[in-house]
């Protein structure tokens, strides 16, 4: 799988990451409305709060679902982080109209 790396520092549940690596898996459905650059402010979005993670593998990789907020408009985020913590990972993206429940 080929992703697309990034230099960003953002710290999310205490760690500080400085590479977001953005999968293309969103682009299947999303191209027209998602692009990197909107994937990297809602990256941003996640700065400095604490998530449980959705799900957690046996390989210590641990996987998200967050809904954020950019211009008005709801986004819902799969990001992932390995158990290394050497950057944080982005799934998919895409427009929401509700948030998800839990």
């Amino acid at each position: 799988m080929e992703y697309r790396k990034y230099p960003l520092s953002v710290k999310v549940n205490g760690i500080r990451y400085d590479e977001v690596w953005i999968d293309r898996h969103y682009e299947a459905k999303h191209s027209e409305t998602i692009t990197d650059k909107l994937i990297l402010l809602l990256v941003e979005r996640l700065e400095a709060e604490d998530y449980e993670p959705d799900l957690e593998r046996e390989d210590g990789f641990s996987f998200y679902v967050s809904d954020l907020w950019l211009d008005h408009k709801p986004y819902r985020v799969v990001w992932v982080t390995p158990p290394d913590g050497s950057y944080l990972g982005v799934r998919t993206a895409f427009r929401t109209s509700q948030r998800r429940s839990k």
